[in-house]
């Protein structure tokens, strides 16, 4: 895992220097993407344990969380199922085979202070503000949302994150009913 966790760094850096020096060539760019992908997969295929029992700590929760995003991010956002080789398809769907495999055990380790570093890591935004509570939703257990708050006089948004599959996604337009309903509950 530490090996596939520090590829994707690594690669991250590389496709970011890439953009900087504007020297990306799409087709560079898109096959760097793919490697980053993979390894990605890589490191979430560390946690296949079937069989066994799993004990997660903090850093496995945000490898976990990372590599999903990476994943997510990559996959929706650049290639699409169409663009994706037969093989990456087998992987992407091996890697959300574990995902369901492990949701009791990511869901039982998680807690606000792990999503806030993981939060405050990967979106820029969230240095300019502080998140209220993170609760997950009755319905899906492995979604979790919160009420970002931002220092400056911005209006709140809802924060919600699918620990499991990595989309991760804010919105001002529920945010107002979510924030009445936790302060009642």
């Amino acid at each position: 895992r530490k090996a596939a966790d520090s590829w994707i760094v690594n690669i991250k850096e590389l496709l970011r220097k890439m953009v900087i020096n504007k020297t990306a060539l799409k087709d560079k760019e898109t096959k760097l993407k793919l490697k980053l992908v993979q390894a990605a997969c890589c490191s979430v295929l560390t946690f296949s344990v079937r069989g066994c029992s799993i004990t997660m700590r903090e850093d496995d929760v945000l490898s976990w969380l990372n590599a999903m995003t990476v994943i997510h991010e990559n996959v929706s956002l650049d290639f699409g199922a169409a663009g994706l080789s037969l093989f990456d398809k087998n992987l992407i769907r091996r890697v959300r085979e574990v995902g369901m495999d492990i949701e009791k055990h990511l869901c039982s380790e998680l807690n606000g202070k792990i999503l806030d570093r993981f939060i405050f890591s990967h979106w820029s935004d969230a240095r300019t503000g502080v998140t209220v509570r993170w609760e997950s939703y009755k319905s899906h257990p492995q979604v979790y949302r919160t009420v970002f708050l931002p220092k400056r006089d911005d209006e709140p948004l809802l924060l919600q994150f699918d620990v499991v599959l990595g989309n991760f996604f804010s919105t001002r337009s529920q945010c107002r009913s979510f924030a009445g309903a936790s302060s009642q509950s």
